[in-house]
Order: C-alpha cells, then sequence, then structure tokens
C-alpha cells in the first residue's frame, strides 16, 4: 500500500503497478465510487471491449 503523510494514496499504488508490470494499463473513470461498472456501464464495457480486443490482437 502507499502512502503519504499517513494517507492511503491510490494513484501513488496505481503508479507503482504501471511501472512494474509489463504491458499494465490503467483507466481512470471519472465521478464515480467503487462501482464505476454500475455508475458508468456504458464506458466500462466500451473500455473493457477495447482491451481484449487489444490484447487478443497481440495473440495473433
Amino acid at each position: 500500500m502507499e502512502y503519504r503523510d499517513g494517507r492511503f494514496r491510490p494513484a501513488l499504488a496505481l503508479e507503482r503497478v504501471l511501472r512494474v508490470v509489463p504491458g499494465a494499463r490503467a483507466e481512470i473513470v471519472a465521478a464515480t465510487g467503487h462501482g464505476p461498472q454500475i455508475d458508468h456501464p456504458d464506458l466500462v464495457n466500451a473500455r473493457m471491449l477495447a482491451f481484449m480486443e487489444d490484447i487478443d490482437s497481440r495473440d495473433a
């Protein structure tokens, strides 16, 4: 977990994952809480499908 000033900072944890996991990607969905798939299903579905298509095309 990433902490700064005694507070958990998710963005710091995300940056670390992006640095150490080859091919990692991150999508930030604004104006949502813990359930972006519920708050913004069309946006999340579109981004997930694009991700899966990209991964599928790499395997071809």
